[in-house]
């Protein structure tokens, strides 16, 4: 009797990608700091699991070919990662808090004749000299909030501002209708 040898060559079976998603679809980062996004693909055995990236706003957050985020500037990017395999994409929205360092506010910030005073204990002054010098200035309060600036104007309404920058020598803040920038002076 004759054995037959059957002798089966090993082919390797291609699996598709069918999805991706992000472990976490949102991550709040302080500006200056960086932190790798993780994702699954499904299914587990896809061969070709080979991905993209890109930010939806890089001047906010970027993010490199590993998928390292890196955040700029105060605001919310999208990031996206693309399968490279059936083009499955995923997103995660990264918020970028700016939280400046309130003992650099201290001191007195000058934007062309206009001039603001913060004093450590959270009372201040502002003035324009082309009106009045400092020893004429209004009095307000303030608080430093993450990045809310806080005033308090004696005799009228509270006013907001977001901080955008503050250094040893700059100060930028927003309100709704502009932004004002200032160098330090004192």
């Amino acid at each position: 009797m004759l054995a037959a040898l059957i002798i089966t060559a090993g082919c390797k079976q291609e699996v598709a990608v069918s999805g991706i998603e992000f472990v976490k679809e949102t991550l709040f980062i302080e500006v200056g700091e960086k932190e790798f996004l993780e994702y699954v693909i499904t299914p587990s055995n896809a061969t070709d699991k080979e991905v993209t990236w890109t930010s939806g706003s890089p001047w906010l957050a970027s993010v490199s070919s590993s998928g390292e985020v890196e955040a700029i500037s105060q605001g919310e990017a999208i990031i996206t990662v693309t399968t490279v395999d059936g083009n499955k994409t995923a997103t995660c929205t990264v918020t970028v808090i700016y939280t400046p360092d309130e003992t650099l506010l201290y001191g007195i910030w000058r934007a062309e004749t206009l001039h603001y005073k913060y004093n450590s204990d959270g009372s201040g002054a502002y003035w324009d000299t082309a009106e009045f010098g400092e020893e004429e200035g209004q009095p307000f309060t303030w608080e430093l909030v993450g990045s809310k600036l806080n005033h308090l104007y004696y005799g009228t309404y509270p006013r907001s501002y977001t901080v955008t920058e503050l250094t040893s020598s700059t100060l930028i803040f927003t309100d709704s209708f502009r932004s004002y920038s200032f160098i330090k002076v004192d």
